[in-house]
């Protein structure tokens, strides 16, 4: 099994000019995790987030399309 780690540190809305730029950027990079362990079924995903909202979306998501290869992690 291959294990694959994604960092996600999404910009925030002071970083991008606004809060609907960072929800953007937010959907952006959990897109990336998603499709990985879409992809890479075989595979084993972790992603990092400093964002708990970041991590409720991108699990609810895979939840969605069973997948069941994929965790995320929140940290600073």
């Amino acid at each position: 099994m291959t294990v694959i780690r994604v960092l996600l540190i999404p910009p925030s809305a002071a970083e991008s000019g606004s809060d609907t730029a960072c929800r953007l950027s937010v959907i952006r990079e959990s897109v990336l995790s998603l499709w990985m362990a879409q992809h890479y079924p075989q595979s084993s995903i972790t992603a990092v987030s400093n964002s708990s909202s970041q991590r409720e979306f991108i699990l609810a998501r895979a939840q969605e399309r069973g997948l069941t290869n994929l965790s995320v992690i929140t940290a600073d």
